[in-house]
């Protein structure tokens, strides 16, 4: 390639990942929407016209991102290496659901607290003291912030 960097044999794997993220989150959205109510008035688009079309468009250039990653990945011959920060990149996606997902039943300050630990820890922060200092500060200052400040009530624990 004249002029330009080297190819990437990481581009078709990076594409499945994206498609699959997006294919994800477009039948999320999709299922999401889908209880919308219906208007009384005739020949007229209910309000879901809108979110089923964004959610048609999502799916569509998603499998069609999706095939291009696996033609790519088949003309490629062999499954390419992951460098460190794509593994770091998934690994932090990982832990942001494993936070929302466990929100519900441990509260805001139980679970942001290992959270942020997590995140500084995969950030490469491993400084014991850093550690432990900013996984309790941080949630302590995001829940007062929100609790005292804007009057939104975080999740707290079922138990408390």
């Amino acid at each position: 390639m004249e002029g330009g960097s080297p190819p990437d044999d990481t581009m078709p794997l990076r594409n499945v990942i994206a498609a699959t993220v997006f294919l994800t989150l477009g039948l999320v959205y999709g299922y999401l929407t889908s209880e919308l109510p219906d208007r009384q008035i005739r020949e007229l688009p209910g309000p879901g016209l809108f979110p089923t079309m964004v959610t048609a468009l999502i799916v569509v250039f998603s499998i069609g991102l999706l095939i291009k990653g696996l033609i790519g990945l088949k003309a490629l011959g062999r499954f390419p290496r992951l460098e460190p920060i794509q593994v770091k990149a998934v690994a932090m996606l990982a832990w942001v659901w494993l936070f929302v997902t466990v929100i519900p039943d441990v509260g805001f300050l139980f679970a942001a607290i290992p959270f942020f630990a997590g995140l500084m820890w995969l950030c490469d922060s491993r400084k014991t003291w850093m550690l432990a200092a900013g996984s309790v500060l941080i949630p302590l200052v995001c829940y007062h912030l929100f609790r005292e400040v804007f009057r939104i009530m975080l999740p707290g624990a079922p138990w408390m």
